[in-house]
Parts: C-alpha cells; structure tokens; sequence
C-alpha cells in the first residue's frame, strides 16, 4: 500500500513531495493528499482552483530509476488511462482525455493530470504526479467548460476513497515495463482521447484558426493532426482546442 500523508491547507502536493523527496530521499512510493491547495498547479503554468475539501488534491512521488527520458510520455498514458479506469468503476459518464491529459466527462473538464520528473543522464530518476478531481464542487465562475463528478452524476462521493482507489490502481501497475512500446498502452489511450480521427476547429500559437484531423500523439508526446498542409505535429504550448 502507498504511504498517504494527508494535509490541511497547503502551497501545493506536488511542491510539499519536492521538498518531501529532498529531506528524505525515498525509494518507495509516497502520496500526498490535501483540503485544500493555496497555488494549485494546473497545465501550461495555469493555477488549478478548487473549494476547500470537495475536491481531489493527489500527488504521488514514483521512483522510476533507470528508465529512460524518452519515454516520459508512455508515463503520461498510463497515469490517465489510471484515473479513467477508476472513474468509470464508478460510472462516471462519456470519459475522454483531452490530449495531453485532461480529463473529460461529457465533453466537460473534471481534472487534470500534472506529472513532473527528475532527469539524469538521459534517465527519468522520479516523477511527482499531480492528480486533480473536482468531486462535489458544483459552481465554476468564469469556467463555462468546467464540471465536476458530482454534477455530471447528481450524486456526491467520498474524496477519500477517490483517493485510495486510484492509489491502489497505480499501485497494481507499478513496477512494470510500462515504459516500453506498448501497443495495448497505445490503443488504450487512444480510444480515450478527445476529437480523435474527428475532424475539428484548432487555433495555433499565433491565433490562427484552422480545421484539421487529430490522427495521433507521437512517442515524444506530439499531437499529430492532419491539415491541409499534411501531417504536422504540436507541442502543447503550440495548439489550442477549440470545442
């Protein structure tokens, strides 16, 4: 069973793992779970909001020592592909994950996955993964895209349990060659994933909008999307979903 250390208010989990990892220097894995996070750390340096005790606030520290940093993303699959496995055991409706690794329910966003390593050599050393779920939070000013657990479902869930189920799911799926070209990691996560061979509306980096088909991710993480220039492929920082 992974170790829990559960928390009141805090900066973030995954900041208190950092410092948790400098102080102690585990080879196990260890979890954080808080009420509430003053600077919750969401994609693309966003701030990830959340009311006070409704919601999930996970971090997990993973030693990953010897795997190699090219294949970061595999992890990534495998973290949301985790999370989904557990929200559908508990009938969460129209799963998806939006590229890189947001987590919708009927088309609305109900959390977020933020992993990040530590690389030496060429190797990944750890990963600190911050898991969010919104559970029973209800309003979501300024976020017309934004849901919850509860408000897809009209029902309530027990955030601690939340928790110890997907503890257990990463659990069951650590130490494994998860990291290797895995088809069956690849089809899985591709079956999830948002606007997938859809032809849809993107905008670049510079605001330009245009209409292309999502065909695939790379193994380096690149959305791969088929325009009418060809096959291009993107950084996160790069496009932006318009739906």
């Amino acid at each position: 069973m992974i170790p829990l250390i559960k928390l009141n208010a805090i900066d973030s989990t995954n900041e208190f793992l950092k410092r948790w990892v400098e102080e102690h220097s585990s080879e196990s894995a260890v979890a954080a779970l808080a009420a509430y996070q003053e600077q919750g750390k969401g994609q693309r340096g966003n701030q990830w909001v959340s009311e006070p005790s409704k919601n999930l606030a996970l971090s997990v520290y993973i030693p990953l020592s010897g795997v190699l940093a090219v294949s970061q993303f595999s992890l990534t699959k495998l973290i949301s592909l985790a999370v989904i496995e557990v929200l559908e055991e508990l009938k969460i409706p129209e799963l998806a994950i939006k590229w890189p690794n947001d987590i919708l329910s009927c088309q609305q966003k109900i959390g977020g996955i933020l992993i990040e390593t530590a690389i030496k050599k060429n190797s990944l050393e750890y990963a600190i993964v911050g898991i969010g779920l919104n559970v029973n939070q209800l309003v979501f000013d300024g976020l017309p895209k934004a849901a919850s657990m509860a408000s897809v479902t009209g029902k309530n869930f027990q955030v601690d349990t939340i928790c110890q189920q997907i503890l257990d799911r990463l659990e069951a799926k650590f130490p494994i060659h998860f990291l290797s070209d895995s088809s069956e990691l690849d089809q899985a996560y591709l079956s999830y994933l948002f606007q997938y061979q859809k032809s849809a509306q993107y905008m670049d980096s510079k605001g330009n909008e245009f209409k292309a088909t999502l065909v695939g991710v790379a193994p380096n993480g690149k959305l791969q999307l088929k325009t009418a220039a060809g096959i291009q492929s993107f950084l996160m920082k790069e496009i932006t979903f318009i739906w």
